[in-house]
Formats: structure tokens, C-alpha cells, sequence
């Protein structure tokens, strides 16, 4: 009987084993088993549109033997990387295939133990279409900032001649316009001046390339620097600002665009402030395992939930310029700045009590395909 069960539980489990490795092999992409050495213990999918050696071939040879060299040391070192901390590990490479074509792959490796031995399990999905789109979208990103930058330019040398005739005619004619006629003028020139920022504003919001180098930003010291930066502008209001970021907040991002992204909220929160009560300010984090949550909430006019996702567009206003100056293109900026982060900004108000926006980011941005 005892015998019978132990033969039954080894059938059952070499069921389970043979129902894995059948779902490995019907993976799309690159499936390896890897030992410590970067040996190949097992190959689950077809890899020789990729590599020279054939699949059958594969098993009892290394990554050093069959990969580019560069590339096996960098996979050699994740492979340690997994075996010796047990964390699962996600990589982004590029591999040329048989024919000289250059394949983008996403990877994660896990360490898995089988008889007793620590192996690595590389599992690869293919993302080249992915990565073909993506660079298709950066040309046609490209095409359109040359197109906006070229139209902008257009636009300005006309609109500088408007005010600088405007402004002469102003002066020469003060005190011999009639009736309405002073009143126009005026209006021209806040008009073609009001063009003028928004051809500006237009050519600043199509020159945000992509992140420059990226660096580790220390949250709390950033936001200190940022508010050093707009200490009169506090003082002005009487605003009372506070910080509740734990220590040692640190992610990684491009230092001048994230303080441009804080100077922007910051400067949003002191400009909308309510004309009755003491403008507060609070900055607060969470720190998570692998990103980062933070927020910038003030006591201010605060705005309707219906707008949460409008305030972001470009050159959308809630109030008008008459009350408050400005384009309405700095929440759209601090947008396009999070999401080349890989981030999300969001917003919540309520009318006449205030508003918080919320950026998460990852603390490790995403690797480059190499």
C-alpha cells in the first residue's frame, strides 16, 4: 500500500513536470534553464533563427559559447545576480538574428531549484514590433516638433512687427485719437502680446525632449532647494509650508526636469491660493518596493472633479487670464515631464477647499535596449 501510494504521488508529480515543461515550450520567445555557469541545462523554445548552434545542440554548452561576448558577461552577471539573492531580475536586450536583423527582447529571470540545484530560469518575450512602433512614434514625434518649432517662428516675426508698429503708432498718436480708437489700440497690442506668450509657451511645451542624464534625486533635498527658489513668492502670500517625506527618499530621474516639474505645482498652489485663509502647502511620500508615490496638497480655490483630466491638456484654463495670468501650459508640462518617467500625475480638487496632485514614479528607470 505504501508503496503503491509513494508510486503514485511520483507519477502525479512527474505529470505536473511534464505539463510545466509543455507550457514552457509554448511560450513565444526564448525559455533557457541556466546553471551558475551560464551552462545550458535546458531549452524550452526554438532559439536558431537567433543563435548559430542548433536547439538540440544547446544543452552542455554556455552562454559565453553561443552569445556575443559582451552580451553573455552581462547575462553571466545577472544569472550570479539571481542565484545568489533569489530576487527575479528584469532585463531589456538586443540580439541580431542569423539574418542581420536586429531582435528587441524583454526578459526576467527567477531562480528556481531543481534536484537539489539552484538554476536560473531566463524566460525572453520578443518586442521587436514593440520597439519598431516606438521608433516609427519618435520620427513622426520629431516631424511634428520641426513642423510646430518652423510655424512658430512664422509666427513671431509678424507678431513682433504688430506691437513694435502698435506701440509706435501708441505713442505717436496719444492725444489725437478719438472716441473709442485709443481703447482698440490698447486691445491690439494685449492681443498680439497675449499671441506672442502663447507662440512662446507653444515652442517651450514642443521642446521637451527626452529625459537628459539621469541621476539619484534625493526627494526631500530637491523640494528644500525648490522652495529656496520661491521663498518670496511664500513670503508674499504668508503661505505655511510643510514636509512629511521619510528619510533616505531617493529615485532616479532627470534632476532638472522633476525640479521644473516641483517649481511648477508649487508655483500652481501659491498662485491659486484662497484670498481668505492662510495659504497651507503639504508635500508628503510613500516609498514602495519599487516606486514612489508623492503628492503636493494645498488649501487653495481647489476645482471641480469634472476637470481632473482637462487641467493637464495645454492651454486649458479654469479661470480666466483676467483674474489670473498665465497660458495654462504649466500642468501640461509637468504631464509630459512625469510620463517620460514612466509616471503618473493625477489631480483631485474640490471647489473652494483645495487641490492635491499626485505623481508616482518607478524609483529605477526603465534600461536602455543594448
Amino acid at each position: 500500500m505504501i508503496i503503491s501510494s509513494d508510486i503514485s504521488k511520483y507519477q502525479s508529480l512527474q505529470e505536473d513536470c511534464s505539463l510545466f515543461e509543455g507550457i514552457l515550450q509554448q511560450m513565444p520567445g526564448l525559455v533557457w534553464l541556466l546553471d551558475a555557469e551560464g551552462c545550458y541545462k535546458k531549452v524550452f523554445t526554438s532559439s536558431e533563427n537567433l543563435l548559430t548552434t542548433p536547439n538540440k545542440e544547446l544543452t552542455g554548452k554556455t552562454i559565453h559559447e553561443t552569445l556575443p561576448s559582451g552580451l553573455a558577461d552581462k547575462f553571466q552577471k545577472i544569472i550570479h545576480q539571481v542565484l545568489s539573492t533569489g530576487k527575479s531580475v528584469k532585463q531589456e536586450y538586443s540580439l541580431k538574428s542569423i539574418k542581420g536583423e536586429e531582435c528587441y527582447f524583454s526578459a526576467e529571470v527567477i531562480r528556481i531549484i531543481h534536484q537539489e540545484e539552484p538554476l536560473a530560469l531566463w524566460v525572453s518575450h520578443d518586442v521587436t514590433s514593440h520597439k519598431k512602433e516606438q521608433k516609427k512614434l519618435l520620427v513622426q514625434n520629431r516631424e511634428l516638433q520641426d513642423f510646430t518649432n518652423i510655424v512658430a517662428h512664422d509666427l513671431k516675426a509678424p507678431l513682433r512687427k504688430t506691437l513694435t508698429l502698435g506701440s509706435r503708432l501708441q505713442s505717436l498718436a496719444k492725444n489725437t485719437l478719438e472716441g473709442n480708437a485709443a481703447c482698440y489700440l490698447e486691445r491690439i497690442l494685449q492681443t498680439a502680446e497675449d499671441m506672442q506668450q502663447l507662440v512662446t509657451d507653444l515652442l517651450t511645451f514642443c521642446r521637451i525632449d527626452n529625459l537628459g542624464t539621469l541621476s539619484k534625486i534625493h526627494l526631500e533635498e530637491i523640494c528644500q532647494n525648490v522652495l529656496s527658489e520661491l521663498k518670496e513668492s511664500v513670503e508674499e502670500v504668508g503661505a505655511q509650508i510643510a514636509l512629511k517625506i521619510p528619510e533616505d527618499t531617493y529615485f532616479e530621474g532627470d534632476y532638472t526636469k522633476i525640479r521644473q516639474l516641483l517649481l511648477n505645482l508649487l508655483l500652481n498652489s501659491l498662485k491659486y491660493h484662497h484670498p481668505q485663509r492662510t495659504p497651507k502647502i503639504l508635500i508628503q511620500a510613500k516609498k514602495f518596493p519599487n516606486k514612489i508615490i508623492f503628492s503636493i496638497q494645498d488649501n487653495g480655490i481647489g476645482f471641480s472633479s469634472q476637470y481632473s483630466e482637462k487641467i493637464f491638456m495645454i492651454f486649458q484654463r479654469l479661470e480666466t487670464r483676467a483674474k489670473y495670468e498665465g497660458s495654462g501650459i504649466g500642468l501640461a508640462i509637468c504631464k509630459k515631464t512625469i510620463e517620460q518617467h514612466n509616471g503618473v500625475i493625477t489631480a483631485e480638487g474640490i471647489e473652494d477647499q483645495g487641490a492635491t496632485f499626485t505623481i508616482e514614479l518607478p524609483l529605477k528607470q526603465a534600461s536602455c535596449y543594448s
